[in-house]
């Protein structure tokens, strides 16, 4: 900037900011009122890692569960278990089939160790290769949006993202061309960036941004009602922003109640796992002494 060099331009030769903090910064050049400009960057930013931070903080508690199960799992099936073992060779009855799976898992993870764990980190990377796959991301992103409760908050959260960016760029006096692009580049899913793509084709024809966002359900319907009466009014920029922050508040509660059901179910999971595996170890020994009291009478 000392230099004489455009903060826009030198900002891109950091190779940090995105391509919506540069369009704002530019604008702000353009129109002579950076400070605006940089406030609404700031406001954007602080938004959308605050959600960003809501959603993840909200996980953990879930992650744990999981990891914890897990975790008693495998001590179960290491340690556990092969006490047992001296006391099922000495049974003169039948192990039942979960039981016999039980020690076949137990005897797997004590001798074959490394291996499972080389098929793990396999699995991993498999998962991982396959989420960078274009055609398995559009298969997940489509099957994201159709889970009971889950599709519905992604749906209410993206719609959000969308209005606020959009909205936040258009105030900025960005054209509405390039503000949607902009808002596609920065979509998670290739179902709203594919929504958004096709709101770009529909605009360089002529045709009203509402004729694509409405009566679609990727976006919330009072998304799609800010957009048609913004386009009445000529001003869409500012009752995307508002409607942005109405929806920020109502998703805040949102991803707490998902935990407060999700939370249960994993441990009700968890439960029915430490139930199986013991309801395996103990009936043997249920049959035994069924047998035992059987040849008494």
């Amino acid at each position: 900037v000392d230099e004489g060099t455009p903060l826009s331009r030198a900002m891109l030769a950091t190779c940090v900011f995105d391509a919506v903090a540069l369009s704002l910064v530019t604008a702000g050049e353009s129109s002579g009122n950076m400070p605006l400009m940089l406030s609404r960057l700031a406001d954007l930013s602080r938004r959308q890692l605050k959600l960003r931070t809501a959603v993840l903080s909200s996980m953990i508690y879930p992650a744990m569960l999981i990891v914890l199960g897990m975790g008693v799992l495998t001590t179960m099936l290491v340690f556990v278990l092969p006490r047992f073992e001296g006391l099922f060779a000495t049974l003169d009855t039948p192990l039942p089939a979960t039981t016999k799976w039980l020690m076949l898992a137990s005897e797997l993870l004590r001798t074959q160790w490394m291996f499972v764990l080389l098929a793990i980190g396999a699995l991993a990377g498999g998962v991982m290769w396959a989420l960078k796959s274009g055609a398995v991301r559009s298969v997940l992103d489509r099957r994201l949006l159709t889970l009971p409760m889950v599709g519905e908050l992604f749906k209410s959260l993206m719609s959000a993202r969308i209005s606020r960016m959009l909205g936040t760029l258009l105030e900025s006096k960005v054209r509405l061309l390039e503000s949607l692009e902009l808002t596609r580049a920065g979509c998670v899913n290739r179902e709203y960036a594919g929504l958004i793509a096709r709101a770009e084709a529909a605009v360089q024809r002529g045709e009203p941004l509402s004729s694509v966002m409405e009566g679609h359900d990727l976006i919330v319907a009072s998304v799609q009602e800010a957009i048609r009466n913004g386009e009445h009014s000529g001003q869409i920029g500012l009752p995307l922003c508002q409607l942005a922050d109405f929806l920020d508040e109502e998703n805040d509660v949102i991803p707490k109640t998902l935990t407060g059901v999700i939370e249960p179910v994993i441990l009700v999971g968890l439960g029915l796992m430490v139930g199986f595996i013991a309801i395996s170890i103990f009936l043997p020994m249920f049959d035994l002494i069924t047998a035992a009291q059987g040849g008494a009478n």
